[in-house]
């Protein structure tokens, strides 16, 4: 019987954890950018960030910068703590 030791069950919980916040983070970015009636490229234009960025943050393989959340967050007119918020109860 095979027992898997608990350094991997706990970075393998860490994984999970990442994921779903990353995952969170792209539904709120879409959502703010949706409600604004902004595509990808106005978000991209008004942030500075690039267009496949913004479109890799909100399918979920990246997550961004403190700077980045900033620049993103001004673009969308919203606080940045709200942004974090809104990703904390979907993460949830």
């Amino acid at each position: 019987m095979s027992r898997i030791a608990p350094e991997e069950q706990n970075a393998e919980a860490d994984r999970e954890g990442r994921d779903r916040i990353q995952r969170a983070f792209g539904l709120v970015l879409r959502r703010l950018r949706d409600e604004r009636g902004l595509s990808q490229e106005d978000l991209a234009a008004a942030s500075g960030v690039g267009r496949s960025f913004i479109a890799k943050l909100e399918l979920g393989p990246n997550q961004p910068s403190l700077t980045t959340l900033f620049r993103l967050a001004g673009a969308l007119g919203v606080p940045p703590e709200d942004v974090v918020s809104r990703v904390g109860q979907e993460a949830s």
